[in-house]
């Protein structure tokens, strides 16, 4: 039986190593019938999940309808070509997040299989987000850089804190209860 990892909120995190990619991916079919970008376009789109894919530059590569739904933009303009770092995660966490990533386009650190770090939506507002890495390689072995699945869990860990927050207010109007 599997057990799921546990959730590391540190990117210097290891757990298990994530699969790595080729780029581009390579669809089976004559290829006068497939524009093989558009359908791996339209498999982004129809997940239920955010995807992000970032060049060692740094700067989104590709982004699915999901992930914009969750930045709060309205079309991929928005996100692509921009740099990742910068402009979707918190100034407070970017910079470690950064040289993490900076290792890992050299190669000297290992991807982290499941990761949660908040991005930042266009309207300023936090969303944690659990991601799942892969490194994209060329045909040579060499890093292009990251794709990433994230499902936002936002609502999720509110939910879990308020919960806490509830089971401690309980036990201490409790201990009132029986001290009396």
């Amino acid at each position: 039986m599997k057990t799921k990892p546990e959730t590391k909120s540190s990117p210097s995190a290891k757990l298990e190593k994530p699969p790595a990619i080729k780029a581009p991916p390579q669809l089976e079919g004559p290829a006068d019938s497939w524009d093989k970008a558009k359908l791996a376009q339209m498999f982004l789109d129809v997940a239920g999940v955010m995807f992000v894919g970032i060049g060692a530059d740094q700067n989104v590569r590709i982004i699915n309808r999901k992930g914009l739904e969750i930045l709060g933009c309205q079309n991929p303009e928005e996100v692509i070509g921009r740099n990742w770092f910068d402009n979707f995660i918190p100034p407070s966490r970017s910079g470690q997040i950064k040289e993490v990533f900076a290792s890992l386009m050299i190669g000297e650190a290992q991807p982290v299989a499941y990761y949660e770090n908040p991005v930042v939506a266009r309207d300023g507002k936090a969303r944690m987000i659990a991601w799942h890495n892969a490194l994209v390689l060329d045909d040579s072995g060499n890093i292009l850089g990251t794709l990433s699945s994230g499902e936002d869990i936002t609502e999720r860990k509110q939910a879990e804190s308020d919960l806490i927050g509830s089971e401690q207010r309980l036990a201490i109007l409790s201990s009132l209860v029986s001290y009396r």
